[in-house]
């Protein structure tokens, strides 16, 4: 009885664990890395791309919560000099 509790208390930990990332090769699928040199740049002189979905961020800018993957998200201060750049 005492191997089983044992086991049951090993299934339950491995399946409580948290996996590792199902799709490595999509870390960066927004292209965050790309424009990696924007950060303290002033926003406006930004060439964002096109052909995925941005959204610039400023601060106290409500924002919806969804995740998408391939947005590139750019979050601006207060005079709009890129901080940060993320997917999402």
């Amino acid at each position: 009885m005492r191997h089983v509790f044992i086991l049951s208390t090993c299934l339950f930990l491995v399946a409580c664990s948290r996996p590792s990332d199902p799709w490595p090769d999509r870390a960066d699928a927004c292209g965050a890395a790309a424009f990696s040199a924007a950060v303290g740049q002033p926003a406006v002189a930004l060439a964002l791309p096109t052909d995925r979905p941005v959204r610039v961020i400023a601060p106290g800018q409500p924002v919806t919560m969804d995740y998408n993957a391939e947005r590139l998200n750019v979050l601006v201060d207060s005079v709009g000099i890129v901080t940060e750049l993320r997917c999402g």
